[in-house]
């Protein structure tokens, strides 16, 4: 069989058997959805990096709430309190690099939920030592698609 037939064949059984395409090195399929929601990700990543709160704010969805894990009330933050608190909590921080690595992520129509890795390192020069500090973990932020867009609603 010549290569270019060969070739049109194999594409049409692969489109005709559901083959679906996953994003290089992970097990999270490439599609219209996945795509944004990694763009999302990709913003708020440089944003943080950048210290830019605007973008941040802009990437969340007014319906923001998270309760950080814990039955404490005072660790809560929803869209406006987000608003309020990330420009003052960000002002401290020095020199920050964020590494994310997306593990999953899982669309249910018009929410979704991305499981990442991440390692942020920075300087908080209101530290009595003027070493690098570092935190990592395993996290899920959640989605709520808005029109055309998704929103991050919860895991900042």
């Amino acid at each position: 069989m010549k290569p270019l037939l060969l070739l049109a064949s194999l594409c049409v059984l692969g489109a005709a058997s559901g083959c679906v395409r996953y994003f290089p090195g992970t097990e999270i399929p490439d599609n219209n959805d996945t795509r944004a929601i990694k763009d999302v990700m990709e913003k708020y990543r440089t944003a943080v990096e950048a210290k830019d709160v605007g973008t941040i704010v802009a990437l969340c969805s007014e319906r923001y709430r998270d309760d950080a894990g814990t039955i404490q009330t005072e660790d809560d933050l929803d869209y406006a309190t987000l608003r309020e608190l990330l420009p003052k909590r960000l002002a401290k921080v020095q020199s920050s690099s964020l590494y994310m690595e997306l593990k999953r992520i899982d669309v249910q129509q018009d929410d979704a939920i991305a499981t990442y890795s991440y390692v942020w390192r920075y300087r908080l020069p209101s530290l009595t030592h003027n070493r690098p500090e570092s935190n990592s973990d395993i996290m899920q932020m959640t989605f709520k698609r808005i029109g055309k867009e998704w929103k991050i609603t919860r895991g900042l």
